[in-house]
């Protein structure tokens, strides 16, 4: 799977080599099109019954550039994974622990975070445009510069999470969000005038 990974990510850095080098571990995004593909799941899930985590410190730092479109991660364990650049659109990662992942430049558009485990994670330049975050757990994490337009974030906590620069237009939240030490909110763009009042951030 390595190898294979490592094939993908030189095919998509090389121009005509994109649709000739391409590797889904999670099974092709077509043969999910009314779901999700679990094959990555599966293996995971098999490779932490030998041994906890084994999947993760073997494969972990292998998964940059990844195409995990529609996959189906619910429950896995990718904490410290290195997910940088990876293509997560529509990926179900229901309760998911990606706890202290480098989730930089990554896409998660769509995406079904829901309850996942973010404390930690890296999630600077990613794109959660309509990304569900019911939720989760987003305490320590940085998301400056992420594009969280839409995200739905009703019961999410984003104790101590960096937001600067990040574009929060459309976002949705509740009186369960947790904004306590939240950090960059004077520099987030497009904040809801809602939230501002709500939490005393004056107007420029």
């Amino acid at each position: 799977m390595i190898l294979c990974l490592e094939l993908h990510r030189y095919g998509q850095s090389q121009k005509g080599l994109g649709d000739a080098i391409v590797f889904c571990p999670s099974g092709q995004p077509l043969e999910a099109i009314f779901g999700h593909a679990d094959r990555l799941s599966k293996v995971i899930r098999y490779s932490d019954a030998i041994l906890l985590a084994s999947f993760t410190i073997t494969v972990g730092s292998f998964l940059t550039g990844a195409d995990l479109t529609r996959a189906d991660l619910t429950k896995t364990d990718l904490y410290n994974a290195n997910l940088t650049k990876a293509d997560l659109t529509r990926a179900d990662l229901t309760k998911a622990d990606l706890y202290n992942a480098n989730l930089t430049s990554v896409n998660l558009f769509s995406a079904y975070l829901y309850r996942a485990e973010l404390d930690g994670a890296n999630l600077s330049n990613s794109y959660l445009d309509s990304a569900n975050l019911t939720s989760a757990n987003l305490s320590n994490s940085y998301l400056d510069s992420a594009n969280l337009s839409s995200a739905d974030l009703r019961g999410a906590d984003l104790t101590n999470a960096d937001l600067t620069d990040a574009d929060l237009e459309n976002i949705i939240w509740d009186a369960e969000t947790v904004w306590d030490g939240v950090m960059g909110l004077e520099t987030a763009r497009t904040v809801p005038e809602a939230l501002k009042r709500q939490l005393g951030i004056q107007s420029p």
